[in-house]
């Protein structure tokens, strides 16, 4: 299959690493201020990053062409575990321990900051209003188990959950509206209404997402 080909071409493979390491780069930027991280050691960390992106790409196409699940997993989990084990010699307990608490909400820190560069122009978020903006989407995030973003689930092996897809956009509904809640205690409501439109918006685009995935792997035509 055409893929398959690709992703066993050499110079794909090259090409896929290179746009990773970008990837990983902008991921980890304010994580690495935060740690202050030495330059080898930050090359280390997006090394380890992309040799996991990679590594959980490979089984997942291996994966999709028939192979053993269990198997595949099994490989994942292991690599993944390994991968932590080199982070953690790198980094030491506790700035190991932030680093995965920044993997598990990178989701949600991403989400604030495209929000804060929106309003920037015209409302723009205080340091303190947007610390705690981003604690109460923690918080709210972890109330609701379909939206839990550890980084190891990054390497489960699994195909298109339809259930799945509609409970996740269900909770982030729901945390939408608890976020928008707790927030106008300490948002304007220029601030507010900005909020709100950001929350529809980005619920709008992850339904588009899911009726995407529906149709090329959920077996819909409409």
């Amino acid at each position: 299959d055409a893929t398959d080909r690709m992703m066993n071409d050499p110079e794909f493979r090259n090409d896929f690493r290179k746009i990773q390491v970008t990837v990983a780069k902008n991921r980890y930027a304010s994580l690495f201020k935060e740690l202050t991280l030495t330059p080898e050691e930050q090359e280390a960390l997006i090394r380890l990053r992309v040799d996991q992106v990679v590594l959980s790409q490979d089984k997942y196409m291996a994966f999709l062409e028939g192979g053993d699940v269990t198997e595949l997993q099994k490989e994942a989990d292991a690599s993944l575990a390994k991968y932590d084990g080199e982070r953690k010699a790198l980094l030491g307990d506790d700035r190991f321990q932030q680093l995965k608490d920044y993997e598990n909400t990178w989701f949600v820190r991403i989400t604030l900051d495209a929000f804060k560069d929106a309003i920037e122009d015209s409302n723009p978020l205080s340091g303190a209003q947007a610390q705690q903006l981003l604690e109460i989407m923690i918080q709210e995030r972890a109330k609701n188990p379909p939206l839990e973003n550890r980084d190891d689930a990054e390497v489960a092996l699994k195909t298109f959950d339809a259930e799945a897809g509609q409970q996740r956009l269900q909770a982030q509904e729901q945390m939408n509206q608890q976020v928008l809640s707790r927030a106008a205690a300490f948002l304007s409501p220029q601030q507010m209404e900005a909020l709100a439109k950001d929350q529809v918006n980005n619920l709008a685009s992850q339904k588009k997402d899911f009726r995407t995935s529906e149709r090329w792997f959920g077996g819909k035509t409409n």
